[in-house]
């Protein structure tokens, strides 16, 4: 045996294996003491991304489970108040069906109905407007939808409470209104043609009654330079008028002190209500209206659209909708050709063909005319690219609540549900008058009990749906919570077991490690002699 004094072998090499054992044994310890296999990224680096991805996705649908359940109460309050205002409507039409009874009914016991009614409608109202979870109202009928941008948007939400409107109506002057008609002044009748100088070509007014007001002074300022008299030029008007059904403004004169124009209406060739954004709807010289310049290319680029229950059909890029670039007999016409295209293209994408529709109507005041793309079901989008309608892109602003429930541990995972307003107003029975029609109000009233009803059945399926989401989330909790354990958590006996053999290592290396260290106590031996 070769003794030497500089360098102990033998305890270089149980300082060794008493170091491996000692590493070995500290990790057991901390692996038994923290219950998990991985503790750090040098324990099992693709575990520990594998373990974290999962646990991203527990405290995910943990939470979703918790939206869901949310959903459910929602859906809960908002039955709650419908099925009350039920038994107002069912209460209204009692009212309705005794009020019927003529036979019997005097106007007195017909007065006492209308005036419960009444009541029921108020209450109606409170209850429309009060039902609420937590600060946000249920069902006003801004649950579910986003409100319409002060100003030009294409990029927003459209619903039946927040249509796009175009109604700024501009109307412009065209070269064929200069011949007007006989005008009779002091007995003498003469053709007034109002010359450019006093009305241009062309020339844009911002509504019917601005045109009016124009062709007014103009055709006194003719009169009176065709050598008539300025106290009965003065007395010459011209009213404007929009017609909802045709589109076009009409033009009526009046004229005190001699005999005025031709009696009645007449429509000045090209007379115009443009809309904002274009030429949406065009009054040329036949009178005819047009649905060129009405989208961009002539396409209607419809997104996120939704059924009545709040189920997404249609691609992600929009259903578009091709208008023909073509000239209507009237507004209503074109009305009804455009309707029946998005009809279409709505079923073609899956849909029932009523989730939006175009309306028309008057401006308030008389003083243009407007058309308004809304939804009767549910809200979708304008695609941003489109410019529909004559309308620019513009942020989306949110009015009340959109509806949306995040059930799911990834983006996109969610559940819509919408809430339809139910005031009097909405269900039509605010105008009931039991003492003119009381069975016109039967009518009236069975309509909106089998909307709250169709209300409180999509209700009832979209919490039915809350609580599958529910069980699924727990269920998928519970699996995914055993897999990240699998890859992540200490296997204890196993541990143990490890750690008793590295406890014993330990110890037996400390001992070995002391006998090598005196192994070179010999050599005194033999430097003694």
């Amino acid at each position: 045996m070769g003794l030497r004094i500089n360098n102990n072998i033998a305890a270089v090499n149980s300082y060794r294996n008493l170091a491996a054992s000692d590493k070995a044994m500290s990790g057991s310890l901390e692996k038994l003491s923290s219950g998990f296999r991985i503790n750090k990224a040098a324990d099992d680096a693709a575990g520990l991304v594998v373990s974290e991805g999962l646990r991203s996705q527990i405290n995910g649908m943990t939470q979703a489970a918790r939206n869901a359940q949310d959903g459910v109460n929602v859906a809960q309050t908002a039955d709650g108040a419908l099925g009350v205002s039920t038994s107002i409507l069912q209460r209204m039409r009692d009212l309705a069906t005794q009020a019927a009874n003529a036979g019997s009914q005097d106007v007195l016991a017909k007065d006492a109905a209308q005036k419960e009614l009444t009541q029921l409608n108020a209450e109606l109202d409170r209850i429309s407007t009060t039902t609420s979870f937590g600060n946000t109202k249920l069902l006003d009928g801004t649950y579910g939808v986003t409100a319409k941008v002060d100003g030009d948007a294409s990029t927003r939400a459209v619903s039946a409470s927040n249509p796009i409107e175009i109604r700024s109506a501009a109307v412009t002057n065209r070269n064929d209104v200069a011949a007007l008609t006989t005008v009779s002044v002091n007995g003498a009748s003469a053709t007034l043609t109002i010359a450019s100088t006093n009305l241009p070509a062309k020339q844009e007014f911002a509504d019917a009654n601005a045109y009016a007001a124009a062709l007014t002074t103009a055709a006194r300022t003719q009169l009176t330079a065709d050598g008539g008299s300025a106290a009965v030029d003065g007395t010459l008007t011209a009213t404007a008028a929009v017609d909802k059904a045709t589109g076009l403004v009409t033009i009526s004169w009046t004229q005190t002190g001699g005999t005025g124009p031709a009696a009645g209406t007449r429509t000045p060739g090209g007379g115009q209500s443009a809309l904002s954004g274009g030429d949406a709807i065009r009054a040329g010289v036949d009178g005819k209206v047009s649905t060129r310049d009405l989208a961009a290319n002539n396409i209607l680029n419809l997104r996120n659209l939704k059924t009545a229950s709040g189920e997404s059909f249609g691609p992600a890029t929009g259903v578009d909708v091709t208008l023909d670039a073509a000239d209507h007999a009237s507004a209503d016409a074109l009305l009804t050709a455009v309707n029946a295209k998005i009809s279409s293209a709505l079923i073609a994408a899956g849909g029932k063909g009523d989730e939006v529709v175009m309306k028309n109507d008057v401006v308030p005041g008389g003083t243009g005319y407007k058309l308004s793309l809304t939804s009767i079901s549910s809200d979708f989008t304008l695609g941003a690219t489109t410019n529909a309608l004559g309308l620019t892109s513009s942020a989306t602003v949110q009015k009340g609540n959109t509806g949306v429930f995040q059930v799911g541990a990834n983006a996109g995972e969610t559940i819509t549900m919408g809430v339809t307003g139910v005031s009097s107003a909405a269900l039509g029975t605010s105008s009931i008058d039991l003492r003119v029609n009381a069975s016109e109000a039967i009518t009236k009233i069975s309509k909106a009990l089998d909307s709250i009803s169709s209300q409180r059945a999509s209700i009832g399926a979209i919490q039915n749906r809350f609580e599958h989401a529910v069980n699924n989330l727990n269920v998928s909790i519970e699996n995914i919570t055993a897999s990240e354990s699998a890859i992540r958590d200490t296997d204890m006996a196993k541990e143990m077991t490890k750690f008793t053999k590295n406890q014993i290592l330990s110890q037996a290396g400390t001992s070995m490690l002391a006998q090598a260290n005196s192994a070179s106590q010999n050599i005194l031996s033999l430097l003694r002699g």
